[in-house]
């Protein structure tokens, strides 16, 4: 399963419909690289990481001044190896701005590693929602809600605001004919453990939301239309 974010609750969703069959979380991206979970990998692995390298991928997480962080330690996920592609044709000086020093291609996704290699994806460099001078990822917030039985699809943004810069605004195409409502948003979050700075402020709800083919979301895009163009 990949192309787009996959909550916790889908890999629950997908076990219970097809016991019989193996499901996995892949990531890679169209610059080569790999990951994935493999039959020998737990059933906390397949839930929650995307999967650890395939042989030869080499994977990193760093800082924003490119410095190489400790296991757990969340980052830019970078990769190197075989697998990864050798630049991008007629833009070289593009390329060149993707590596690092070290010859690690920059995915521009966010993560961190456990001790068993597993990557642990926690957003975009570009979906960060900076609410008070706070980076905030949107990944735990949209993993938590997702699950909420009268949501069929969510994604948070950040909502312009005067004092903060932005607040967290959850996007939200409901399930059948449910009544979505902020404060049913925020007790189902809670309910799952989120923190009080990671908790939805405000709630927009739409029969759908622009995506690419494969399926993402086109957050930019959903963001200009709800609140129009950054100036």
């Amino acid at each position: 399963s990949g192309g787009a974010a996959v909550p916790p609750s889908l890999l629950d969703a997908a076990d219970k419909a097809f016991p019989n069959t193996f499901v996995s979380v892949l990531w890679g991206m169209t610059e080569g690289g790999v990951t994935t979970c493999e039959p020998t990998s737990t059933y906390e692995h397949r839930r929650n990481s995307a999967g650890h390298g395939l042989p030869g991928l080499e994977l990193s997480i760093i800082d924003p001044v490119g410095e190489h962080l400790h296991v757990g330690e969340a980052g830019e996920l970078v990769m190197r190896g075989p697998g990864v592609f050798t630049g991008y044709l007629g833009q070289d000086e593009l390329y060149q701005e993707c590596l690092t020093p070290d010859g690690y291609f920059r995915t521009g996704d966010l993560a961190r590693l456990d001790d068993d290699g597993y990557v642990h994806l926690t957003g975009r460099l570009k979906d960060l929602i900076i609410r008070g001078g706070v980076n905030i990822s949107p990944v735990p917030i949209e993993d938590a809600l997702a699950s909420h039985p009268g949501v069929k699809r969510v994604v948070i943004v950040g909502e312009p605001d005067d004092r903060l810069g932005e607040r967290l605004c959850a996007v939200v195409v409901p399930a059948d004919s449910h009544d979505i409502t902020i404060e049913s948003l925020v007790e189902w979050a809670t309910a799952q453990g989120l923190p009080r700075r990671y908790l939805p402020e405000s709630i927009r709800v739409v029969h759908d939301m622009p995506q690419t083919a494969v399926g993402k979301i086109k957050k930019n895009q959903l963001r200009d239309e709800l609140f129009g163009k950054a100036t």
